[in-house]
């Protein structure tokens, strides 16, 4: 399994099983455990991960028996867009009288520019909202390599307490929506993340990045800076190195010395 860094996760119930096939429970406090690469470590049954980012093992021994399970510690990122420049996007709302723009601002967090989003959701008895769309050529959507789990992005708010939202299209065509931050409800550069759909089939495209106000009754105009978006991928879990699990034999499933004769080798 994957799991963020300083998180826990419970290892649910064990089981052992003897030659003849018979199951029963196994209490943690009776299973030694050891955890490789010092990622983390185990409390009744509770593996907590630890800072470092990286890739292990949790090994279970009981007796004779003995078993592993593979875990990936946080994630790898890689810069994806740094909105150093207006050519790759484009503006739009919903509905349409809604007001806004997309410019380009020298407050940054990483870089020499990113992106500012201007909106206007003083007008209105519905849902707002002001988009920044990932718009290359006729091509919509920024496509992400690989296969991410989350996205990440800095952004300064304006504390007006609106939703910061995201929407990707996998390979299939289905379209799904990522939550960045709810609500923005801070005025100073802050990184927010959204993790990506576990239904979702890659490759995937993102498409836009948006501001909502759901509350017909808020009345209010902002702007709002975005920078660096990242994507975040699992750490690879195909070189680590553990101890050769114990596998059951059939005591019954034994060699004969018997010699069959050619008649009987014909027979069967």
């Amino acid at each position: 399994f994957n799991i963020g860094t300083n998180s826990k996760k419970a290892l649910g119930t064990i089981y052992g099983k003897d030659e003849n096939g018979f199951k029963v429970k196994i209490n943690p406090e009776d299973i030694e455990f050891t955890v490789s690469n010092d990622i983390g470590y185990i409390e009744e049954g509770i593996f907590y991960s630890k800072e470092k980012i990286g890739a292990g093992a949790i090994t279970l021994r009981k007796n004779k028996a003995l078993a592993n399970i593979l875990v990936s510690v946080g994630s790898n990122g890689t810069l994806v867009e740094g909105f150093e420049n207006l050519e790759n996007f484009k503006f739009t709302s919903y509905p349409e009288n809604v007001k806004g723009s997309i410019n380009l601002s020298t407050d940054v967090k990483e870089g020499k520019n990113s992106i500012k989003l201007q909106y206007d959701f003083t007008e209105g008895d519905v849902s707002r909202a002001s988009y920044v769309v990932f718009s290359k050529g006729d091509k919509v959507g920024l496509d992400l390599e690989g296969k991410p789990n989350k996205l990440g992005l800095w952004v300064k708010g304006d504390g007006n307490k609106g939703w910061l939202r995201g929407t990707i299209k996998d390979k299939n065509g289905n379209n799904f929506t990522l939550d960045f931050a709810k609500p923005v409800d801070f005025t100073d550069w802050k990184y927010v993340e959204a993790n990506i759909p576990s239904k979702a089939v890659y490759p995937i495209v993102l498409e836009r990045i948006y501001l909502v106000e759901t509350d017909a009754n808020k009345k209010y105009s902002g702007e709002i800076l975005l920078d660096n978006l990242t994507a975040y991928y699992t750490i690879s879990l195909d070189n680590i190195d553990v101890p050769a699990p114990s596998k059951l034999g059939d005591s019954k499933n034994t060699k004969t010395n018997k010699k069959l004769t050619r008649g009987e080798l014909i027979k069967s």
